[in-house]
């Protein structure tokens, strides 16, 4: 068996710790079971390599996905964490328990508590499970108070911890959040990073780092492959549409110019490189690459003139303590 090989990254508080990668359920590995018989040796092995964190928020099936989680790995295991999503969007199997439109604060214990549960008995034992809440899906006006129900659950133990989907778009960002968030930051979308860096984020912030092979465009997946979540073979993309997509990875060559690092390696040592960020969520590598994704976070990471040739703002300048007058 292969040597654990992914750190650890502690919780804010220390109350858990999660892998400084986590695999995702979120593309075919959890569309059917024929497939997710396959997934599930890839996943035993991703344990064995020291991944303990398996995200399930945003897969397809999120009852599938569980009961893979619950098969690859049926023996009481203390230091796995599954993070699973809520609520589901409308028409997914698993969650779906509140329609897009319902204010926030309707969103009552007998909606959450009852699809929180199903979930924890699909996974069997008692897993240790954050909750990847996402405001967006209970209705509008982007607000981030942890519903009470949730809070309930993290305070009976039932789960461990929340986390709040960030979303720009609905008006959630992490100056408006008090510990740990979720949302997209990669070499191609800087706006959470540089919005981090330009203002004071609250006490305990930590982020679960989603997207960061931007859509398959910095690991190669975007080409194809059966794991690459690439859907129906399609007409060819035009050549505006081409250029639109490539350019900008085409402008990030530098970062692999004269070194032994890939594209894919430097993005994953980006996500990684903030101290705030607990663990960069990947989605299932194909067979042939998993142990080479999970090696990437090792070797040099990114130095400051490389992060600000990418568009990384800096900090702002602490001026010090003001002088009194005489």
């Amino acid at each position: 068996m292969s040597e654990p090989t992914v750190p650890q990254r502690p919780a804010p508080g220390g109350a858990y710790r999660l892998s400084a990668v986590t695999i995702s359920l979120a593309g075919p590995a959890a569309a059917s079971p024929a497939v997710t018989s396959l997934a599930i040796p890839l996943l035993r092995k991703a344990r064995a390599l020291g991944v303990t964190s398996f995200d399930l928020s945003d897969a397809p099936f999120p009852a599938l996905a569980e009961q893979t989680i619950a098969r690859a790995f049926p023996e009481e295991d203390p230091d796995l964490v599954v993070i699973i999503g809520w609520p589901a969007l409308p028409g997914e199997d698993g969650r779906a328990r509140i329609p897009v439109g319902i204010a926030t604060h309707s969103v009552e214990s007998r909606e959450v508590g009852p699809a929180i549960e199903e979930s924890l008995l699909r996974l069997g034992g008692r897993r240790r499970v954050v909750v990847d809440w996402n405001p967006a899906r209970t209705g509008p006006g982007g607000a981030t108070v942890v519903p009470g129900p949730l809070e309930r659950l993290r305070s009976d133990g039932r789960i461990v911890d929340v986390a709040v989907r960030l979303r720009p778009d609905a008006g959630v960002r992490p100056a408006d959040v008090t510990g740990l968030c979720s949302g997209s930051l990669s070499l191609l979308d800087l706006a959470l990073v540089n919005e981090v860096r330009r203002a004071a984020t609250p006490s305990g912030f930590a982020l679960l780092a989603r997207d960061v092979f931007a859509g398959g465009a910095l690991d190669g997946t975007l080409l194809g492959g059966p794991f690459s979540g690439r859907g129906p073979a399609g007409p060819p993309a035009p050549l505006a549409a081409l250029h639109a997509r490539l350019d900008p990875i085409l402008r990030l060559g530098f970062l692999t110019r004269g070194r032994s690092r890939t594209l894919a390696q430097a993005a994953l040592q980006f996500a990684l490189h903030w101290p705030w960020v607990l663990t960069a969520v990947v989605p299932l590598p194909s067979p042939e690459r998993l142990e080479t994704v999970l090696r990437m976070p090792s070797g040099p990471g990114l130095n400051d003139t490389e992060l600000a040739e990418i568009g990384v703002v800096a900090p702002p300048v602490d001026p010090g303590p003001r002088a009194e007058p005489e």
